[in-house]
């Protein structure tokens, strides 16, 4: 086959395969939203005081003796704020609309999941063998203490998936 033909016939196919990616996109913005980087956490104990000053968050509602709703940024912003709020006084109740939530964190050995909360998996990172990450499925209203007693085992918080 000469040079021109096999320029034509694979400018040809790769025109093709660029129209149907094009069209699998088009169809998967048509179907799925973006995803919300807010969200909404029902906490217990000083929340008003304790989410003051905290970048991106607001008060939603006061509920009384049952706490208070708050709007955050989520991902690592959320996951970073909990331990200032936990030292703080506040408790959770709800993240997100979820009573379970899953966390991760890291140690230089095996964590045992504390009470209530249970391992879902156990490995060392790739990248550094002496680190061992852990994910633990934990029950919303008791992260406060859980994530204490991690901590006291020498754990590092890695992450809370708020979703």
């Amino acid at each position: 086959m000469r040079s021109w033909e096999r320029k034509i016939s694979y400018g040809f196919a790769l025109t093709i395969k660029q129209a149907y990616a094009d069209l699998i996109a088009s169809g998967l913005s048509a179907t799925s939203d973006p995803a919300f980087l807010d969200i909404h956490v029902w906490a217990q104990g000083p929340v008003a005081e304790a989410i003051e000053g905290e970048p991106d968050t607001t008060l939603e509602r006061d509920l009384g003796a049952d706490g208070a709703v708050f709007v955050t940024r989520r991902y690592q912003v959320f996951t970073d704020m909990i331990p200032r709020l936990i030292e703080r006084g506040v408790s959770f109740v709800e993240i997100g609309g979820n009573d379970d939530i899953l966390v991760t964190v890291l140690s230089n050995e095996d964590i045992d999941a504390p009470d209530g909360a249970s391992t879902l998996f156990s490995y060392q990172l790739p990248t550094d063998p002496t680190t061992i990450r852990t994910g633990m499925a934990v029950p919303v209203g008791d992260l406060h203490e859980t994530i204490q007693d991690l901590v006291n085992a020498g754990a590092r918080l890695e992450h809370v998936y708020d979703y």
